[in-house]
């Protein structure tokens, strides 16, 4: 059997965890009503922003749709996105044949001046032997 001190500290330690349980209960509590309405906030504010988002996609859909019907496109029977999809695959092209362009038309300078260079090269050894002639006459 226990002594009557030990039930006594088990008694004392048994109203210390109790108090800190209540403790603990207190803070849980004061925590969660701090950070139920930041997240309640956090939560409306993700809504706003998909929101937000939602009506600038609207807002560029329908004027993807107007630039379509500019140039002739019905956005009914194509995706808007197909449309832009072939616009950019055009453009990459015309990028493409762009830089060929560029470096064939470099290719062909600096052919020409090579070209020019050589003819250069003739004409002074041509105007050295003239000279050598002259002088040897």
């Amino acid at each position: 059997p226990a002594s009557a001190v030990e039930l006594d500290s088990l008694k004392l330690q048994m109203s210390e965890l109790g108090g800190l349980m209540r403790s603990a209960k207190k803070e849980t509590a004061a925590a969660d009503s701090r950070l139920l309405p930041e997240a309640h906030e956090s939560v409306e504010s993700c809504l706003g922003r998909a929101q937000a988002l939602r009506e600038e996609i609207n807002a560029l859909e329908a004027h993807a749709a107007e630039v379509m019907t500019v140039f002739g496109e019905d956005p009914a029977k194509v995706p808007y996105t197909e449309w832009f999809k072939q616009i950019e695959v055009a453009l990459k092209a015309m990028d493409k044949a762009k830089r060929e362009n560029e470096e064939a038309d470099a290719k062909r300078q600096r052919q020409e001046r090579q070209a020019r260079e050589k003819e250069e090269r003739k004409r002074k050894q041509r105007e050295k032997k003239e000279r050598a002639a002259k002088l040897a006459a």
